[in-house]
């Protein structure tokens, strides 16, 4: 079964180059960034296994969250976001 999870982060170093966190990010599977600092990825990994990754491309002193997202979420982003969460919801 797909897990879906969202992806919070917060880097704290100025002109901090997102790359190498995207790149991760996209790696999992299917992915939808919602907002500047939060992505939905679809992947048959576990929360450990995408915690552990991201961790090895973020600061000490970064912050990031990653949480599964349940089938009853609620909420008002663009069009396109609303979408892929149908998708996957229906899938």
């Amino acid at each position: 079964m797909m897990n879906v999870f969202m992806i919070s982060y917060d880097l704290k170093n100025p002109n901090r180059n997102y790359d190498k966190l995207y790149e991760v990010i996209r790696s999992f599977g299917g992915y939808c960034h919602a907002l500047d600092s939060m992505w939905f990825i679809s992947t048959y990994f576990t929360k450990e296994y995408v915690f552990t990754k991201l961790a090895l491309v973020l600061d000490e002193n970064d912050s990031f969250f990653v949480n599964e997202l349940s089938p009853n979420w609620r909420g008002y982003l663009n069009k396109q976001t609303i979408n892929w969460l149908e998708s996957i919801k229906a899938a």
